[in-house]
């Protein structure tokens, strides 16, 4: 259950941030910050759409219908009882016990509510995004792997639910943080690399390529302004040259600032640059 990242000389693990910030002890992290993947499992997964069960569960801990969790997993089938049945059933198998104790998904008529012990990382963000502590901040950003919830771009309910927009906003807002923090300390690749980690999560948003570029010049690398524009044309799908008329201003104005002078055309949003 190990992430790895290094700060100086503390390395963060999984068990780091949820002490740090959330100090609750966690027996399985459902990690919905890249692709859905789920760490402490008892056994395995042994059915379609249980790990997307207990991930659904987990962003909602006081519990959920049977008719809600399973609208949700099936939004234009109304399932069978027995499918329902096995699919929770299944889910309950492969998170087990804790301690050999109590279940970790208990039995409950009509009603699915995980343990406590079972937490997401996005509880984990959330957490991080109201500390002022900068090292569980990097923490949380340590967990990010990729978009949220990626291997569920067929599922509608964690877009519905505003869950996708929710962990973009707070990656970036926490990654702004940090970087800003870092690079007043004059910190400059720290500063970078919790901006191309937010990049991963949250590539439309313009904030962190606008901070990648002012960094960037700080830091007398030039070459990364270009970068940064670069990145943000390839999550447009187009090149630099057609970026211009998709970018905000702010944006635009900021790349035609600080990029390189062997870079500049005559082309701009209001003419010569």
């Amino acid at each position: 259950m190990k992430t790895g990242t290094t700060i100086g000389l503390m390395t963060t693990t999984f068990k780091a941030p949820a002490a740090q910030a959330s100090q609750r002890e966690a027996v399985v992290l459902v990690r919905v910050l890249g692709r859905l993947s789920i760490d402490g499992l008892s056994g395995p997964i042994t059915r379609a759409r249980t790990d997307e069960l207990i991930a659904y569960l987990s962003l909602h801990p006081r519990g959920v219908s049977t008719a809600q969790w399973s609208e949700a997993l099936w939004p234009e089938r109304v399932m069978s009882p027995a499918t329902v049945y096995s699919t929770a059933s299944a889910a309950r198998r492969a998170l087990g016990s804790h301690d050999e104790s109590w279940s970790l998904l208990p039995r409950a008529r009509g009603r699915l509510q995980l343990d406590k012990a079972v937490i997401s990382d996005l509880e984990l963000l959330r957490d991080a995004a109201i500390s002022e502590d900068p090292l569980t901040w990097w923490m949380a950003l340590d967990l990010v792997r990729g978009r949220p919830f990626e291997s569920l771009d067929l599922a509608s309910w964690p877009v519905a639910e505003g869950f996708v927009a929710e962990a973009e906003a707070l990656v970036a807002d926490l990654a702004l943080r940090a970087a800003t923090r870092s690079a007043g300390r004059g910190e400059y690749s720290l500063a970078l690399s919790a901006i191309r980690t937010a990049v991963l999560a949250a590539p439309f948003d313009e904030r962190l390529y606008r901070c990648w570029m002012e960094i960037s010049h700080s830091a007398g690398n030039p070459a990364g302004v270009e970068s940064a524009m670069q990145a943000l044309a390839r999550s447009l799908g187009v090149d630099i040259a057609e970026a211009d008329a998709l970018v905000h201003e702010q944006t635009w104005s900021s790349y035609a600032a600080l990029r390189p002078l062997s870079s500049r055309s005559t082309r701009g949003r209001s003419g010569s640059l």
